[in-house]
């Protein structure tokens, strides 16, 4: 939510799936995903609890960002609860699943027709989708794990910037002149150190609610002895980290992009690629990366709902599974 870097990339994942078809295929003889049913009875099953057109589409792009970011997420399928109601399939992330007394509870998407809905066993279906952890497989795993300390990084890096330009922002500094010691103040601010101090909240106040204020372009005078004037410098609000940030900040971007499990390029711009070597980019980016992402919504998929759906067909169960087309993807 607060991070662009982490945002664009896990975007960039769930539109890409979004894009690929899902569709029934035949298991070959070695039990792996085959050629696409011809069968239409069964084609008509890659339609499945997330339904067909943009509504699938967003489905996808929403399960696709989950299994990016926390690692998981969860497809319902919910029957027709009476008549002229219609059975309704829509994808969740963690949050939105609520167990309390033996009951689960889950909080629909809007567009699904809000409000929430009561989990009733043997009726509806709860399909986890997730990426086992190597150190315990029913946990969930994602690249964003690994990137948490980066993340954190410019998150603190970025507040940082906000403190400084806000600092800069409340004026110029101080400016020591020579004379006596006589510190500025308000018609109605108390002498002395108190009410140079009011004085100088209040150029600050106005300098924060007006950037194009005056105030924030002039420093705020006072007199010193004329002797100590060349030993004094004008005092500013900011700090020298102030040049530092950016580079800092660039660093913790590129550490970022080396840790999401994508191609570098992706986040950091392809540089002084070529077209050729920017679409092996591409394609590295839809094998190694958003294939995997179409496996792990695939099977949970077919043993959760598919083989169900094929045995009440009086079809073999094994039969058949889920598979994407990356076709329009890679064109």
């Amino acid at each position: 939510d607060i991070t662009g870097q982490l945002r664009f990339v896990a975007n960039w994942i769930g539109h890409s799936v979004s894009r690929c078809r899902l569709y029934v295929a035949e298991v070959n003889e070695a039990g792996e995903p085959g050629k696409e049913t011809t069968n239409p009875k069964i084609a008509a099953l890659a339609a499945g609890p997330l339904g067909t057109g943009p509504a699938k589409a967003e489905a996808l792009r929403v399960a696709a960002i989950n299994l990016y970011v926390p690692g998981e997420c969860y497809i319902v399928a919910e029957s027709a609860s009476g008549p002229g109601s219609e059975d309704r399939g829509f994808v969740v992330s963690g949050r939105q699943i609520r167990h309390s007394g033996g009951q689960i509870t889950i909080r629909r998407p809007q567009q699904h027709g809000g409000g929430e809905m009561l989990y009733r066993e043997g009726v509806d279906l709860i399909i986890r989708a997730w990426t086992p952890h190597p150190a315990d497989s029913d946990q969930a795993d994602s690249p964003t794990r690994s990137a948490l300390p980066y993340l954190r990084e410019i998150e603190v890096i970025l507040k940082r910037e906000y403190a400084e330009l806000d600092s800069r922002l409340t004026g110029a500094g101080l400016l020591p002149l020579p004379q006596g010691i006589d510190f500025p103040r308000g018609p109605d601010d108390p002498e002395g150190i108190a009410g140079f101090q009011q004085m100088l909240q209040r150029a600050m106040a106005t300098s924060l609610g007006d950037r194009s204020s005056a105030e924030a372009m002039v420093p705020i005078m006072f007199t010193v002895p004329p002797e100590y004037v060349d030993k004094i410098k004008p005092i500013f609000f900011w700090s020298d980290l102030s040049d530092q940030l950016i580079p800092l900040k660039d660093s913790a971007i590129k550490s970022t992009a080396q840790s999401l499990d994508i191609p570098v390029e992706v986040l950091l711009g392809e540089g002084e690629a070529n077209h050729w070597s920017a679409w092996l980019v591409s394609s590295s980016a839809i094998n190694v990366h958003v294939s995997p992402i179409l496996s792990r919504i695939a099977d949970p998929l077919t043993s959760g709902w598919l083989r169900s759906a094929l045995e009440d067909m009086g079809e073999d169960p094994d039969s058949h599974v889920y598979a994407f087309d990356t076709g329009a993807l890679v064109a």
